[in-house]
């Protein structure tokens, strides 16, 4: 795991990539991704050329879009 709590996925195996994977899409929010997100994150939109920069971008970007319905996994 590195410093922020993270696990490398290429040290695990399989499955436990797909246990981890699957426990983090199962209970995904804002609020959860914001957790995860480095201070100096940013995200490019290729289609639209948009570019977002920080957490708090992101944060106010999901909460306007919020996901219709909830993901699901089936592994």
């Amino acid at each position: 795991m590195d410093e922020q709590g993270v696990p490398n996925l290429e040290e695990m195996d399989e499955q436990q990539a797909e246990r981890f994977l699957a426990e983090m899409f199962t209970h995904l929010s804002a609020e959860a991704e914001y957790e995860l997100r480095h201070e100096d994150y940013v995200i490019e939109m290729p289609q639209s050329g948009e570019r977002i920069r920080g957490r708090e971008k992101m944060r106010e970007f999901q909460e306007a879009y919020p996901t219709p319905r909830p993901f699901s996994y089936d592994g």
